[in-house]
């Protein structure tokens, strides 16, 4: 990975992206810390091209963006006319709703995912879908991710594997990154590991147990293009967490 295909998922930090103000002083923090590119989630509401001058001043790229999938299904232009002003062309739905989460489900949502997909293509942005564990639950053979593969356009519906919620699902990240080999532009990296009471636990990258070395090789040998470092639940303060993470991968991995 080249150091600029690291990004910070801005969820890790939603706490403090409250009002405008939040939202520059996280960004600055972001950008002093080292990161040249975020992924957008967890921010209050602002207007876009107001957003985009305080990146442009931070020097700061969207990779790409969380968008929840009722605003794709009601609100798509919207949506796209703000990916265009950002010079975003990733949009992630962060979860599948509760009505989608059995088998007809995934069908059905699979179905919704392509007709979306395919409005975002002629625009030129891609979609993608990022899991947490539920995904992993098995119907009859097949998970409803597999469901979800199996039953969605691969030119129109990619996908964002998290690394922790496929290990806390009994998975390999590994075996999931190369499954998805040339649907997977982004991946979601953060560690897990076991805290002071013997409960899994969210870590910076590098500070858990996940196999790192076989992580990377397999997003290497996958596409992947953006390396975003997450982490929903610090045991520090979220901008050391982040920095953590980004020392790590930079020490071991950047070329």
């Amino acid at each position: 990975m080249k150091q600029e295909q690291i990004a910070a998922q801005l969820y890790t930090l939603r706490e403090f992206l409250k009002t405008e103000e939040d939202i520059y002083n996280t960004l600055k923090k972001v950008s002093e810390i080292g990161f040249r590119a975020v992924q957008i989630s967890g921010m209050a509401k602002i207007d876009t091209c107001k957003l985009k001058n305080m990146l442009d001043e931070l020097s700061l790229t969207v990779c790409a963006t969380h968008t929840p999938f009722e605003r794709l299904k009601n609100e798509i232009e919207s949506v796209i006319e703000e990916h265009k002003i950002l010079g975003c062309y990733h949009i992630v739905i962060p979860s599948a709703p509760n009505k989608f989460r059995s088998f007809e489900g995934a069908l059905e949502f699979a179905k919704e995912c392509n007709e979306i997909g395919k409005k975002l293509k002629e625009k030129n942005i891609l979609l993608s879908y990022h899991n947490h564990s539920f995904e992993l639950k098995r119907y009859d053979s097949k998970t409803w991710l597999e469901i979800l593969i199996e039953n969605s356009d691969p030119e129109v519906l990619m996908f964002e594997i998290d690394t922790y919620w496929v290990q806390f699902a009994g998975a390999s990240p590994e075996k999931w990154i190369r499954k998805l080999k040339g649907r997977i532009p982004l991946v979601h990296l953060k560690d897990m590991g076991m805290l002071e009471d013997f409960k899994q636990g969210m870590f910076e990258v590098g500070f858990g147990n996940l196999d790192w070395d076989g992580i990377i090789e397999a997003c290497n040998e996958s596409g992947v293009q953006w390396y975003i470092i997450e982490q929903d639940i610090c045991q520090k303060s979220p901008f050391e967490s982040l920095k953590l993470s980004l020392d790590f991968l930079t020490k071991n991995y950047v070329k």
